[in-house]
């Protein structure tokens, strides 16, 4: 076996290493918080510079070990007793050295004034990074499920990346304002990297605030889905940098028609999303409109337009974040069936399956 073969060999044991302590901590954390309902022992695994955690179902947001204390102390004086919870799919990854990440989809059963509650498919992303050669947990997302679209990554890999410089450095420079790295840290989780846009992560919690609100206060909004037509023939045909180029494009386009209260987002690969508060359908479609024949005027490649198809749906009292995105996806798929460079709005409150 040669120098580097050997070299590989020890590489590989030592991250396997590695992932099997954070694996650990992992188990323990989840034992300490779902079933011994332990707070000092959740806190003995966080990190000692602070925590953040936030996409949680009030949008929290933590900056310090004092939030992350006060945070899971009302949690566990809500609900005391155990809380069943079964792993569905669990996955450690390490993409640089002293950063761990954690990604896990998981069913909740907590019982809350005797009623047991069931909650499927929370997405948890937790990172490691590493203090006195230890691992410690440095962040915690947790977000609600969606059906559609499984197989994107709820965790873009390009993002891993600028993730680990932030909690590198958290864990390296100790004497930094927390507070402010840990603003970039969030923004980096919630952001894609390519387009400047708000990613999926804050995607499915602004669309479950916003149906909230909207049942509480009897009001509405909108929901946008937009995709770009033969995106795999522009990649085929002209390269991946200029499809990169036509998504950073699109997304100014978008930002150019939409409003500062709106909320614009790359849900992934070649599409995207728009939640826009209090605005009915006419409004939306307007808007839709507008986005779609700025596209098709902006010629970016010579001798063939660019086009776009949009899905429109509104809020409809009793909607949950499925059903809603399910009939702006259903609108989609139409706009695509009936020839692509269009937009449709569905109004059913019950969509046919495709």
């Amino acid at each position: 076996m040669s120098e580097e073969e050997t070299a590989l060999e020890v590489n590989l044991e030592e991250q396997k290493r590695i992932l099997a302590m954070c694996q650990t901590v992992f188990e323990q954390f989840m034992h300490a918080y779902l079933t011994e309902r332990d707070l000092k022992k959740c806190c003995e695994m966080a990190s000692a510079i602070g925590i953040t955690s936030f996409g949680t179902g009030r949008d929290e947001k933590i900056w310090n070990q004092d939030d992350f204390i006060k945070f899971y102390t009302r949690d566990m004086e809500s609900v005391p007793d155990p809380i069943p919870f079964h792993i569905k799919n669990h996955h450690l990854y390490m993409p640089a050295p002293g950063l761990v990440i954690a990604q896990s989809i998981i069913d909740l059963h907590p019982y809350i004034q005797g009623y047991e509650v069931t909650l499927r498919d929370i997405r948890q992303t937790m990172v490691f990074g590493f203090e006195e050669g230890k691992p410690v947990i440095c962040h915690i997302h947790t977000s609600l499920p969606t059906n559609v679209h499984e197989d994107e990554e709820s965790y873009p890999l390009k993002e891993i990346q600028a993730v680990s410089e932030v909690v590198n450095r958290l864990v390296s420079e100790k004497t930094q304002d927390l507070k402010e790295a840990y603003h970039e840290l969030e923004e980096v989780v919630v952001r894609d990297c390519l387009t400047g846009l708000f990613n999926r992560n804050k995607f499915d919690d602004v669309l479950l605030q916003e149906i909230k609100r909207s049942n509480r206060y009897l009001s509405t909004f909108s929901l946008i889905i937009c995709d770009i037509d033969h995106f795999k023939h522009i990649n085929d045909t002209y390269g991946h940098l200029k499809g990169d180029q036509i998504l950073k494009l699109l997304a100014q386009i978008i930002l150019n028609h939409t409003r500062e209260t709106d909320l614009c987002c790359r849900w992934g690969g070649e599409e995207f999303a728009i939640i826009l508060p209090e605005t009915g359908p006419k409004e939306a479609q307007i808007i839709a409109e507008k986005i779609r024949l700025s596209i098709f005027r902006n010629q970016c490649i010579e001798s063939e337009h660019i086009t776009v198809s949009l899905g429109i749906a509104s809020f409809h009292s009793g909607d949950c974040p499925n059903t809603l995105f399910s009939r702006a996806d259903c609108a989609l798929y139409r706009a695509k069936q009936s020839g692509r460079n269009k937009s449709v709005f569905i109004d059913e409150i019950k969509v046919k399956e495709n």
